[in-house]
């Protein structure tokens, strides 16, 4: 594997509860800044990454230093939130995390100051808010959150990084290609050499049925010879090196050239939920060190991804395997199970049981619901349209949504704690979910609050987070190496296996066409004088 000399330099925008950031930093980059909207998953993110700035922005509030539990947050909460909302107006360019707006508080005038005390970026990441893209919401066109991609360019514009990511839901190129084009056209015109494509995070190792679009650009300085970027789609080095994705007619060719990331079946949901299953039922407040494991559940019979999520804190972020149950973390936080009436139990019991019955259908949005209520005789037992069942020895075909009803145990009648949807995301079990565990909806749609599920439902699987990083590590290495001179031939063969999904695939292939006409026409225009 190809290193890098020094630690490539970061910064995560719209970093959520920072599982982007967790991801960068186990594949050894590191993260010089993010920003943040939300106050509650800043303070996740700052109690996970930056505790010593939580300590600091908590500064005067009589508990930081002696009750930092679950009891005292759930008491404290608003206070916590007001202290963290007044710590945003601290003005200073050395700070890592920057709560608030993007559009005040990584304004052109601060990041010209923060350029003044800091060196540029190597990389910009991140994920700009995806809802009205999402077909879990319906895709709103007008929705303006849709615009802080454009801000998200803006701060490119300004720090000018070797190369940007950008990651977001699918729907942003399968139903508004003309969105990806825009952003296309505008990192070209800043110089860089953008190109698109989808990843299905389950080929990093998540237990998920969940795709995501990349898009990644590369400035053209970089390169010192170019020609290697003026070839066919289906030879195009950035295409081959980052997102491998070719014409419809080269898919397979493509593929076969690239390892996936493991060649083992994907995990069962009892392979990673099950020693956290075992644990007994806790209703209350869990306590500051967390609820203990119990020690039925060794270390031999675990998953080698439940040992990767349970490891310790220096063990996982070194990206080492643990080697016994010494090196585990002995206690679980956000595993609050919730409490369900007797009619609501019940009802989960005849959904798992059909589910078990019917194990093609148990994702199959609505139908379990439509079989309850025939047993029911036609009761309206629940307004939800639809609800999933994990089965322990199936694949978890799901994604985690920010609705913690949409899904239930596989063995209990109830709906997943906190914990069990960040395992489903591969956050480590180390990790803990600050705020509300959940809210209503008007809340979260007023962004009040950002409960726990949100938070984790939103966030980037570290899995995934990972996998990108060492692949954009990589191949920045080798840029330097080869000092811009790159033929396919001496790209690495990855560990990563992206796929080319056909509802999206000759729109993903007609945007890299253009991107890649357009570049070679504006390196012609501004190096050999030729329009």
């Amino acid at each position: 594997m190809l290193l890098a000399t020094a630690p490539l330099r970061v910064i995560d925008l719209f970093c959520g509860a920072g599982g982007l950031s967790l991801g960068l930093k186990r594949a050894g980059l590191h993260v010089v800044l993010s920003n943040e909207f939300s106050a509650d998953a800043e303070w996740t993110y700052r109690a996970n990454h930056l505790p010593e700035t939580l300590i600091e922005a908590m500064n005067g509030f009589p508990l930081v230093a002696h009750d930092f539990g679950y009891a005292a947050e759930k008491r404290h909460r608003l206070e916590f939130r007001k202290y963290l909302l007044e710590s945003r107006k601290n003005d200073s360019h050395t700070q890592k995390m920057r709560g608030g707006d993007i559009r005040t508080a990584l304004s052109n005038d601060w990041l010209r100051k923060w350029l003044n005390h800091n060196e540029a970026p190597d990389l910009i990441m991140g994920g700009p808010p995806c809802q009205g893209f999402s077909a879990a919401r319906g895709r709103l066109v007008h929705d303006e959150r849709n615009q802080l991609v454009h801000e998200y360019l803006r701060v490119v514009k300004a720090l000018i990084p070797k190369m940007v990511v950008i990651e977001n839901v699918p729907g942003m190129v399968e139903r508004h290609p003309n969105v990806i084009r825009e952003l296309g056209n505008c990192l070209l015109n800043s110089g860089y050499i953008p190109r698109v494509g989808i990843v299905s995070t389950s080929s990093f190792g998540v237990p998920q049925s969940r795709r995501r679009v990349l898009i990644i650009a590369l400035r053209d300085d970089q390169f010192e010879d170019t020609s290697s970027l003026d070839m066919p789609i289906e030879d195009d080095v950035l295409l081959q090196a980052l997102i491998p994705i070719a014409c419809p007619r080269r898919r397979a060719d493509a593929l076969s050239n690239w390892h996936a990331l493991t060649t083992s079946p994907p995990d069962t949901a009892g392979n990673v939920l099950g020693d956290l299953s075992d644990q007994p039922p806790f209703h209350g407040n869990i306590p500051a060190e967390g609820v203990h494991y119990r020690r039925g559940h060794n270390f031999e019979n675990m998953s080698t991804l439940a040992r990767e999520l349970r490891a310790g804190r220096s063990i996982y972020l070194d990206g080492k395997r643990p080697q016994s149950q010494d090196d585990l973390v002995r206690s679980v936080f956000n595993h609050e199970i919730s409490r369900h009436s007797h009619d609501v139990r019940r009802r989960f019991n005849q959904l798992r049981h059909i589910a078990e019955r019917n194990p093609e259908h148990r994702c199959h949005s609505g139908f379990l619901i439509e079989e309850v209520r025939k047993l029911s005789e036609g009761r309206d037992i629940t307004g939800k349209a639809s609800q999933r069942v994990l089965l322990r020895d199936h694949p978890p075909h799901i994604t985690i949504t920010s609705l913690p009803d949409d899904l239930l145990h596989y063995e209990q009648p109830r709906i997943l704690t906190v914990r069990e949807c960040a395992r489903l995301q591969t956050f480590p079990d180390w990790y803990a979910f600050k705020g509300v565990r959940n809210t209503c909806s008007t809340r979260r749609r007023e962004g009040k609050f950002v409960p726990q599920y949100t938070q984790v439902a939103n966030g980037v699987p570290p899995r995934l987070a990972h996998g990108i990083a060492q692949r954009v590590k990589d191949f920045l290495a080798l840029l330097k190496r080869e000092r811009g001179n790159i033929i396919p031939e001496n790209l690495p063969h990855g560990p990563y296996h992206f796929r080319e999904h056909s509802s999206s695939g000759e729109t993903i292939s007609e945007l890299n066409k253009h991107f890649i006409e357009n570049s070679i026409r504006r390196r012609r225009k501004l190096f050999r004088g030729v329009g």
